[in-house]
């Protein structure tokens, strides 16, 4: 059974990306997903279609999906609201606070430096190694394993992406200086914007929950092209596991790295309001308007525009050439985060618009490229 798209919202001129999307589920190419696009706060596109599981369930506007890296900006924002409140320096050692963290004395972890991945703790210890017998949704043996670890910086690359590790990471730091928990943050950032954002999924949502199914065998394999990339990808290795990830207990349990799960519409006011909160002290940015975004009241300025800021561009052992800023990467005049399996989420500032789209249907993200394709020939045309 397949079931067409809804487009709740269709501003003129989006007609042709709601079609697109319509003929990828007719396709087959998207299972079940959701795309939206908004500008200035405003919605002006909205569409979600296709099936929340094998079984035929209707994806509907309450529908969460697992994103994967697409979640690592939340993760990062949760870290930064920390830095706010005063719990930890953005630039100060992390060891001040975890004194249990391993570290190299000679290029000492900045909070800034485990943001951009260049913390050295890119994957998980061997699991028939230093972590052999521990459960990969035992949250504090799995921080502990990761501050035991000796940091390692593959030689030729500037970065690898800590593609698992990372959320653990950022919770070991925000807990050893007395901050809460990623989830819980991203909780509170996710009401700012009227967002869901939920790592680790309270029982009584998990129905709302879309299952993840395979639509390209291959989906993982472009990224496991060097040592580090392996090692970080597959460790634990129910992280590319569809079955492990479906299960309840994957669902309730928090794993910030890539276990956000949410839906295109959260994103899409995310990072609209990640546009208006840079627009004031940006000028390069979408249109310079000053009226600023719940992220700049929540962080301040000068903070949204560090977590928007590129570290330099380097070659990463996972990503490729990249220029990572804290949380995301930067592309021209683009901030955003994709996630393995298809899902991705963005702030354009060429055409100032924001765009997200979702899927359960794991694959590659030519997808969500033929679609932000069309929204930018609309916004050229209009």
């Amino acid at each position: 059974m397949i079931l067409m798209p809804d487009s709740s919202f269709v501003a003129p001129g989006m007609e042709p990306v709601a079609e697109a999307f319509a003929r990828m589920i007719a396709d087959g190419r998207e299972l079940g997903g959701e795309v939206a696009v908004y500008r200035g706060g405003e919605p002006l596109l909205v569409a979600r279609g296709g099936t929340a599981d094998s079984a035929g369930r209707a994806w509907e506007a309450r529908t969460l999906v697992q994103v994967f890296s697409t979640g690592k900006a939340i993760a990062a924002a949760a870290a930064l609201a920390a830095v706010a409140d005063g719990a930890l320096g953005l630039d100060e050692p992390i060891t001040r606070h975890w004194r249990e963290y391993r570290d190299d004395p000679e290029r000492p972890t900045t909070l800034r430096r485990l943001l951009a991945h260049r913390a050295g703790k890119f994957a998980f210890p061997e699991p028939g190694g230093e972590a052999a017998g521990i459960d990969p949704l035992d949250y504090d043996a799995m921080i502990a394993s990761l501050a035991a670890l000796e940091p390692e910086f593959p030689e030729g690359f500037g970065s690898v992406e800590h593609a698992t590790s990372y959320g653990h990471l950022i919770d070991g730091a925000l807990r050893a200086a007395g901050a809460p928990s990623v989830a819980e943050i991203a909780v509170e950032l996710g009401g700012l914007v009227g967002a869901t954002f939920r790592f680790g999924v309270p029982e009584p949502e998990l129905a709302r929950v879309a299952e993840l199914e395979l639509v390209d065998p291959d989906w993982v394999a472009p990224f496991l092209t060097t040592d580090p990339a392996v090692r970080a990808l597959t460790r634990p290795r129910e992280a590319l596991d569809p079955s492990a990830l479906n299960r309840p207990e994957w669902r309730r349990a928090s794993f910030p790295a890539i276990g956000l799960h949410t839906d295109a519409v959260s994103l899409a006011r995310w990072y609209d309001d990640l546009g208006r909160s840079l627009g004031g002290g940006e000028p390069n940015r979408g249109t310079g308007r000053a009226d600023g975004g719940e992220l700049s009241a929540r962080l301040g300025g000068a903070l949204v525009r560090e977590a928007a800021t590129g570290q330099g561009t380097t070659i990463d052992a996972f990503s490729g050439e990249v220029d990572w800023a804290l949380g995301m990467r930067v592309d021209g005049a683009d901030i955003g985060m994709g996630g393995i399996g298809g899902s991705s989420a963005w702030y354009s500032g060429e055409y100032d618009y924001a765009m997200a789209y979702v899927t359960r249907g794991l694959g590659t993200h030519e997808r969500v490229d033929e679609l932000a394709e069309l929204v930018e020939a609309s916004l050229r045309a209009g």
